[in-house]
């Protein structure tokens, strides 16, 4: 099953745990991919980590 965005539910689970055990960092680059695949955005500043999804 796939999300609108492209995402399946398991990133989302994933996504979910990193928000609620991971570090900041991880926190923060998790954020701003799922951001960028939620906006659809292909003109943002890029995410300073490696894509997670």
């Amino acid at each position: 099953m796939q999300i609108i965005t492209g995402l399946t539910m398991t990133d989302w689970d994933d996504f979910e745990d990193v928000m609620m055990n991971g570090t900041a960092q991880q926190k923060a680059n998790w954020k701003c991919w799922m951001e960028r695949y939620l906006t659809g955005c292909v003109v943002c500043q890029p995410c300073r980590g490696p894509d997670p999804f």
